[in-house]
């Protein structure tokens, strides 16, 4: 029996690998799972930005059809009343009320501070005039007609011009426009 067991060792001694071997072999394992750096991965851009919104003057000495793109918010100007001076357009200011209605529903704008120029204008501006304006702005609209009412009145009576006629108090009138989206 010494003498298998002396075999068995001389044979297993002859067969083991090398302190080296066993070293190389384990540099090697090592070299094969040690992660290798990656390429970074492409990112998709992404905007957070808020789009700019198209403007639009409702004005009815402008049009009463106007053009929007589907899709992209709106800067809607409107309620535009002129009055002759920068102290009248004050008063005005004051007690001007502007409702703003687009496919039936009520939106809400704020009014703007007297303007000698409104931000949009067609050609019919005159001297001396000074703008009380109202603006909101709305969401993307769908590809369409949208129809839009606008409605003007006063708190309390107020002159058109320095030596004009008073509106009295209530209801001045109404503008429709269409919106035409694409």
């Amino acid at each position: 029996m010494r003498k298998i067991c002396f075999l068995l060792l001389i044979l297993l001694t002859a067969c083991a690998p090398s302190e080296q071997a066993i070293q190389t072999s384990i540099a090697q394992t090592q070299a094969a799972w040690t992660p290798t750096a990656s390429p970074a991965p492409t990112l998709i851009p992404t905007s957070t930005a808020t789009p700019i919104p198209q403007s639009l003057l409702l004005r009815s000495a402008c049009s009463s059809d106007y053009m929007a793109k589907a899709g992209e918010p709106i800067l809607l100007i409107y309620g535009s009343w002129p009055t002759e001076g920068e102290e009248l357009a004050t008063q005005w200011y004051t007690s001007l009320f502007v409702n703003l209605v687009v496919d039936g529903r009520t939106v809400d704008g704020e009014p703007q501070q007297p303007a000698a120029d409104l931000p949009l204008n067609c050609p019919d501006d005159y001297e001396n005039s000074y703008w009380n304006y109202y603006q909101t702005t709305l969401p993307p609209l769908v590809a369409g007609v949208h129809y839009v009412t606008v409605t003007f009145g006063t708190l309390h009576e107020l002159p058109d011009a320095p030596n004009g006629q008073n509106y009295p108090v209530g209801f001045i009138g109404e503008d429709t426009f269409r919106i035409i989206v694409e």
